[in-house]
């Protein structure tokens, strides 16, 4: 299998939230294979940067040298740089090799620490800014390279025109996510000039309110890089990594200072809407085949009740109903046998609460099928698995349906733990007025839950 390969140079973090580490994630997550060439080693996390290990301009050429002898990259994005020297090297690496590369300008850690010398910046914007393909500063970034105080989505243009008029940039794209007035109005506006065409492009987007993101930034660029390489047009390649770091910053994993400052910092994750799209394909992947084996069963339809029954899934970080693929339209008797609907997110309630309602207590218990009741039944299920039971009667203030299940199926877990210190495999009810008694077996997966409904059957064979 032959991958575009990505070229990164920049950074590492040891927290792996931002630097080099994000860079990976990003390219792995977009389906590129990654080369990379540290310049500088941290040791920081996503509250701050404790210490900096500059990595030899000779070791960072040689590097790059070592990636380009397995072979050509299809594109390449730089990140911290930290000293002329090394800038110096990725330019003439860059220029000999004719490399295309999108810079990002990385100047400061988000806490404030420097991340490139004095001296490396008057290189970076002399040396190798002209030589990108695109530039990609945040709002302080941009001053600096720009000297514009940045105040306005028209700060922001004026910005990056006279970045590509006057220090030589091909394209820029002014990242807006720290510009207060446009943050005040609940937006995150991107400013995109393209030198060639004398043409800028907008790009705004919803903002999300997090105090501080950790490896936006890096992410941002990556997915640029990748867009690019993959033969995006520019404007589509900005619009597509917007998405991608929206994305990530939408999936990020919040992380807590231990320090005892209580400051929270939400570190982005670049495989979350891939992971979450993987995730949703598994389920119903395994829903599908668990139907198949239920519909082999011929006398599964003696387990159906009256109002039917349903197998349900949920993903592993669900979180509502959306989140629990069930059967549409129940698993019905027939005259002959029983009729299965399509498989869809958000298709029952009911199965979908008694999932979410058992998840709270044991996240890897995420499928259950509801199926018909009889003292015979329970019997079976007694010699087989772990069972409790709630009776709807002892509900207190009794009202909608909703309630009711995640009251009854909560109370019978707990009385489980505090009787025998586990968590029950089925959970049932005998009825009360106008509601029909009802069998719930639970199992990690689909395919679980109806191994163990073929139990049952085996027995009352």
């Amino acid at each position: 299998m032959r991958l575009l390969r990505v070229l990164t140079v920049g950074g590492s973090d040891s927290s792996a939230g931002a630097g080099i580490q994000a860079d990976l994630k990003t390219f792995t997550a977009l389906g590129v294979s990654p080369a990379v060439a540290i310049t500088a080693v941290t040791a920081q996390n996503a509250f701050g940067v404790e210490a900096i290990y500059e990595v030899p301009a000779s070791v960072v050429e040689a590097q790059l040298r070592a990636v380009l002898a397995e072979g050509e990259v299809a594109f390449a994005k730089t990140g911290m740089l930290f000293s002329a020297e090394i800038v110096k090297v990725v330019a003439d690496f860059f220029s000999s090799h004719g490399i295309k590369f999108v810079l990002d300008p990385v100047l400061r850690a988000g806490s404030g620490v420097s991340l490139l010398k004095q001296d490396a910046f008057k290189a970076l914007v002399e040396r190798l800014l002209p030589l990108s393909a695109v530039v990609t500063p945040n709002v302080s970034e941009a001053e600096a390279i720009s000297g514009v105080k940045i105040e306005t989505v028209e700060d922001a243009r004026e910005a990056a025109l006279r970045d590509c008029c006057e220090k030589g940039a091909k394209a820029v794209v002014v990242k807006g996510g720290h510009l207060r007035s446009e943050i005040a109005s609940g937006r995150s506006t991107d400013i995109l000039y393209i030198a060639e065409k004398d043409e800028f492009a907008v790009f705004e987007g919803d903002f999300l309110p997090l105090k501080r993101a950790h490896g936006a930034g890096c992410t941002f660029s990556a997915a640029l890089a990748v867009a690019l390489a993959k033969g995006l047009a520019l404007k589509e390649a900005v619009a597509f990594a917007k998405k991608f770091v929206r994305d990530a910053l939408k999936f990020g994993v919040s992380v807590t200072d231990t320090a005892g400052e209580g400051r929270s910092v939400s570190v982005v994750n670049p495989a979350g809407a891939v992971r979450k799209n993987a995730e949703r394909f598994y389920v119903l992947e395994n829903l599908k085949e668990a139907l198949r084996r239920l519909k082999a069963m011929k006398d599964f339809r003696k387990l159906i009740p009256e109002v039917g029954a349903n197998l349900g899934m949920a993903t592993e970080d669900a979180e509502s109903e959306a989140d629990v693929a069930a059967v549409d339209g129940r698993i019905t008797r027939t005259k002959h046998g029983f009729r299965v609907g399509r498989i869809e997110f958000g298709a029952s309630s009911h199965v979908a609460r008694a999932i979410l309602t058992m998840m709270r207590f044991n996240r890897a218990v995420r499928s259950a099928i509801n199926i018909k009741y009889s003292p015979e039944i329970v019997e079976i299920c007694e010699r087989l698995f772990s069972v409790a039971s709630f009776e709807r009667e002892r509900e207190p203030n009794a009202s909608e349906e909703g309630k009711t299940m995640e009251w009854g199926i909560s109370s019978a877990i707990q009385n489980a733990l505090k009787e025998r210190g586990s968590i029950p495999d089925v959970i049932f009810d005998c009825g009360a007025v106008g509601k029909e008694p009802m069998l719930r077996i639970f199992g990690r997966d689909a395919v679980e839950v109806v191994e163990k409904v073929s139990r049952i059957l085996n027995e009352l064979r």
